[in-house]
């Protein structure tokens, strides 16, 4: 993990939500100082197994543990004056007029709402906090347990907050949300199909259709297996990838037939603009990122309505789209990307658009964003080079 930029442009307002605003290095150290120069509460702070950082009033570094300076490996004079997600490497840090706190996704920040809380309110405050990470970092995000606790040391009103790494927690729900409920589901069908099989089978009016679609079921198990290997896999940064030749055209046309009609019925997928051309790089990735693109847009769009895969020529990339005429709320935008969001209300089914941009970014070296305007609807899309690099 690397130091982040401490502000964005100097043009518009200083801050899109937490207050702006930095104190000197001078006076950074004083209170630095005062706090090493208390011998017990340094103790404590080592001791923490959480990483830990001491604030200003400012959200500005004074100190912080032992624990999160080998997390960073960077010395505490490198990080005195930062704020935390400039230390850590979250994705908005820079693009906030004043750093850390001051972006337009920082108003969903679980991290910045808990600090602001507990400075406004002077008690101690706990929440969780998602944060984006740069694609280099192992994993690409972090889920946060956050508490922040007000403290005067020596007449200075600081704050210690406490992170704690509660990823497996979340992961841990994803697999059984998965595992317990999704694929259960698929098994229950399975099981109601081969009733029905072995009943017409035995009054001798089997039709080959049914054992196909017996098939299909089959076909969804054992892609729902493989789809949480594969995240598991490249949130550790262990997943391979196997290049080879993809048509563009026969490419989109196999995408569209899997995903052609929701499982409701309601919505339809149909091609756009298609480029009809060559690109190299993991099918069977490139396929997972368009998948869940499409399964999202399926999900989201209501009846009657259908959803467009296209693919145009981007010069040295290829550029993969999928439209839907729904707007997403903008609170939805802001933290689309994130691991374990989900704008359903059940725990632990927010891994599609996070895998997409995990697996499309670091894996298949593509760019994977999105736009959602009223009166347009919401696209997906990937670009990803057109000859994969050796």
């Amino acid at each position: 993990m690397v130091l982040g930029a401490t502000g964005g442009s100097s043009k518009g307002p200083d801050t899109f939500f937490a207050p702006a605003g930095r104190e000197s290095q001078r006076d950074l150290r004083q209170k630095r100082g005062a706090v090493n120069c208390d011998a017990t509460l340094r103790a404590m702070l080592d001791a923490m197994p959480s990483w830990v950082f001491v604030l200003n009033q400012q959200r500005q570094v004074v100190t912080v543990n032992s624990s999160l300076l080998h997390l960073v490996e960077r010395t505490e004079d490198e990080l005195i004056g930062y704020r935390p997600g400039e230390i850590i490497g979250c994705v908005h840090a820079a693009r906030g007029p004043d750093g850390c706190g001051t972006a337009k996704p920082c108003i969903d920040c679980g991290a910045v709402r808990t600090l602001l809380q507990s400075q406004n309110t002077g008690k101690t405050v706990t929440g969780d906090c998602r944060l984006r990470l740069d694609a280099t970092s192992p994993g690409c995000a972090l889920e946060l347990r956050v508490t922040a606790t007000p403290v005067e040391i020596h007449g200075e009103p600081l704050t210690l907050v406490a992170l704690e790494d509660i990823g497996d927690r979340s992961r841990l729900a994803v697999l059984t949300r998965v595992f317990f409920h999704d694929v259960m589901n698929t098994i229950v069908g399975l099981k109601t199909h081969f009733q029905v099989i072995a009943s017409k089978a035995a009054k001798g009016t089997l039709v080959p259709e049914e054992v196909g679609a017996l098939e299909k079921y089959l076909d969804e198990l054992s892609d729902e297996i493989r789809s949480q290997r594969e995240l598991m896999l490249a949130e550790a940064g262990d997943l391979r990838v196997s290049t080879g030749e993809i048509q563009t055209g026969e490419f989109l046309r196999h995408l569209q037939d899997l995903h052609r009609t929701a499982e409701n019925g309601n919505a339809e997928v149909v091609l756009g603009e298609v480029w009809e051309g060559k690109l190299t790089t993991d099918r069977t990735l490139l396929a997972r990122v368009i998948g869940n693109m499409l399964r999202n847009a399926l999900e989201a769009t209501g009846p009657g309505r259908k959803v467009t895969l296209s693919c145009r020529d981007c010069g040295q990339a290829v550029g993969i789209s999928v439209h839907n005429e729904e707007v997403m709320a903008e609170n939805v935008q802001r933290q689309v990307f994130l691991r374990s969001f989900s704008t359903k209300a059940v725990t632990g089914r927010g891994i599609g658009t996070h895998s997409m941009k995990l697996i499309g970014e670091r894996y298949l070296l593509g760019r994977v964003d999105f736009e959602s305007v009223e009166g347009e609807g919401t696209t997906f899309w990937i670009e990803v080079p057109k000859q994969y690099p050796a």
